[in-house]
């Protein structure tokens, strides 16, 4: 959360992104070592939603 913070996400962009975060999270309680294609889906999310908020400046 404070990290969120510190990055100014949006909270549309928070949620949006969250369920990425909670199924890596979740995929790491079972012990898998796949979880990197969730890893992956939240940090591109973040990604295009630092852009989008770059591009409406």
């Amino acid at each position: 959360q404070e990290e969120l913070e510190t990055n100014k996400v949006p909270f549309v962009n928070r949620d949006k992104c969250a369920a990425h975060f909670i199924s890596y999270y979740e995929c790491l309680n079972k012990g898998t070592s796949y979880c990197n294609a969730a890893k992956d889906q939240f940090y591109e999310c973040q990604y295009v939603a630092l852009k989008q908020r770059l591009e409406k400046h």
